[in-house]
Parts: C-alpha cells; structure tokens; sequence
C-alpha cells in the first residue's frame, strides 16, 4: 500500500500525490475567489480585488513552496525560475519586448482601418492619481502571471514528464515488436527511437496545456476563435520551457501582452478580477468580432492568431540564436531529478 504513494527510490510522494496537491489547490482557490467576486457583483471596489487576489495569490506561493521543498525536494529555481542567471533576465527583457509588439501590432492594424478608435487618454475613474491608481493591478498581473505560469508551466510541466517516462519504455517494446531495425523500416528507426524518447516531454507539454487552458475557460464565454487562440498561445508560452528549462521568455512574453494591452492600449479584458477604470488609452472598439474579438478582447479574435503564429516563429528564432552552441531540442533529460539542487537551465 505504501508503495501506491512512495517512491522509496527517490524518498518522496509519487508524482501523481504531488500534482493533485497543488493542482487541487489552486482550482480550489482559484473557485473560491470566483464565488467571493461573482457574489459581490459590481458592489467590490478594484483595491479590494487586488487586495483579495494578492492574499490568493500569497497561499497558493506557500502551498507552492512547501511542495517544492518538503515533497517534491527540489529547488524552487527548478521550476524556471533562474532569476541569478544573466540569461534569464535577457530572455525576460525580450519577452517583454515580443509581448508589448505583438498586441501592439494588433492594434496598429485595428486603428488603421477603424475599427478601434482612442477616445481619452489617461482614463481614470478612480479618486487618486493615475500613476497610483494604475501601479497596484500592474503589480497584480506580475505576481499572477509568474505564479500560474510557474505552477503550469514548471511544476505540473516537470511532474508530467516524469510521470510519462514509462510511455518511452511502452514504445521502445512497441517497435521492438515490430522489428523495426530490420526491413523496409531499417531507416526510419533512429527517427523513431528519438520520437520514443521524447513522448514523455511531449505528453507532458500537452497536458500541462489542457490544465492551463481549464484555469482560463472558467467564464463560459469562449468562443471557437478565443479557444484556439488560447491553445496557441498556451502552447507558445510553454514551448520555452520545454525546450530550455527556463521561464524567462514565457513570464515576460505573458506580461508584455497583458500589461500593454490592458492598461496601455486599453483593450477589454475576460478576467472578473478587475474592472476596466484605469489605462493609458480608451478605446472604442468597433468592426467584426470575428477579426477584433469584441468585448472578449483582442484574444476572441483572428487578428490575435496572426499576431500569435509570428510571434511563435520570431520566438523560436530567438531560443535558437541564444542557444547556438548548443540547439534546444525536446530533450528528455532536462527533466531529470536531481534533489534540491539549483538547475542550471539557460
């Protein structure tokens, strides 16, 4: 029985124990939060939101760190975050920078042909000034934005790579079986035993997406369009981990989009934890939904596909030219576990 919930080889609760922890609790949370906002209805003022979501945020970081330290043994700075890495802070800089151009470009195109018209500028409803009034939901979607990616995107995303490892020995028996190495498949089966031993990362970027994707269709608003855009995007903001182990260009790529766009541009936003009070601009948005996303935003939208397919190419060119020695590939053994020791991800 206790072999269901240790693994005596490495001393620690199986993954699947460890995944249920903090994914339970954060969908716990995150549902409670919901209830608190949506009950409230339009009767909580923005401070109190952030104030509330801050307090969310804080018990799901200790949740976190208990976890990566007492039973998941491992460096929280395994999760992606290398903040004493030159090159984190590099990558995060030019995360920042595509994110900000990207949903810059989509309302480039929007404003050129009218469908999005500035209106204000500085828009505050609030009673304090707007440098004041707009710094504390900046901090907000900072702290949000690090935290769930690190949970997606690092945590859950190790955890399911190691919990795939066996789908590698199914397919090793697999071809095995089939006697590739012999016959007409003679030379497929180098290609096909490195596809072997990438399906755990593989299975373990897919999944890790569907988890994302749930935390983020909680309002059942989605249309077809927000949803593939969210599968793109969430895809996208996973891949540089996957590839180097490191969260840099994801959490800045996700804080350039979000900040820019909501309170720079002032596009709508889908989140219940915010009101739209504070931004640089004030639009009026305007032209079809099916190209602007209308009231869900510029993501509900198809101009966002674009802007997230050549933001995907100018990305991987980018993890390509910081990784010339050394190309990124999925390579399985980034996700080795090694107890409590600071990973050396670049």
């Amino acid at each position: 029985m206790k072999k269901f919930f240790w693994n005596q080889q490495q001393n620690r609760l199986r993954a699947f124990w460890r995944i249920l922890i903090v994914i339970s609790s954060y969908f716990g949370l995150l549902y409670l939060l919901r209830q608190l906002f949506m009950g409230a209805g339009g009767n909580l003022a923005d401070t109190s939101r952030i104030s509330i979501t801050f307090v969310h945020l804080g018990i799901l970081l200790l949740i976190l760190a208990w976890v990566a330290w007492r039973i998941d043994k491992r460096d929280f700075a395994e999760y992606g975050l290398n903040l004493w890495r030159r090159d984190w802070w590099i990558n995060f800089g030019f995360g920042v920078l595509l994110g900000g151009v990207m949903i810059t470009a989509v309302f480039l195109l929007e404003f050129f042909i009218g469908w999005v018209h500035i209106i204000d500028t500085f828009a505050n409803s609030t009673d304090i000034p707007f440098v004041l009034a707009i710094t504390p939901p900046i901090f907000f979607v900072l702290a949000d934005i690090t935290l769930v990616y690190v949970v997606f995107f690092g945590f859950l995303l190790i955890n399911l790579a190691e919990s795939f490892r066996f789908l590698e020995t199914r397919w090793v028996t697999a071809m095995e079986g089939r006697s590739l190495n012999s016959g007409r498949f003679q030379f497929a089966a180098p290609k096909l035993q490195a596809l072997g031993q990438r399906l755990p990362v593989l299975a373990a970027w897919a999944f890790a997406t569907l988890f994302f994707l749930s935390s983020r269709l909680g309002d059942g608003d989605a249309t077809k369009i927000l949803l593939y855009n969210l599968i793109r995007g969430s895809l996208l903001l996973a891949l540089p981990f996957v590839l180097t182990r490191n969260l840099g260009l994801t959490i800045g790529i996700g804080l350039g989009w979000n900040i820019i766009s909501k309170y720079v541009l002032g596009f709508s936003t889908r989140t219940i934890f915010l009101d739209d009070s504070t931004s640089v601009l004030l639009l009026k948005q305007e032209g079809p939904a099916f190209f602007t996303g209308g009231v869900l935003g510029p993501e509900a939208g198809i101009l966002a596909m674009g802007a997230l397919v050549l933001g995907g190419i100018i990305m991987l060119a980018w993890i390509r030219y910081r990784h010339k020695k050394h190309p990124p590939a999925f390579n399985p053994w980034i996700f080795e576990y090694h107890p409590n020791q600071r990973s050396d991800g670049s």
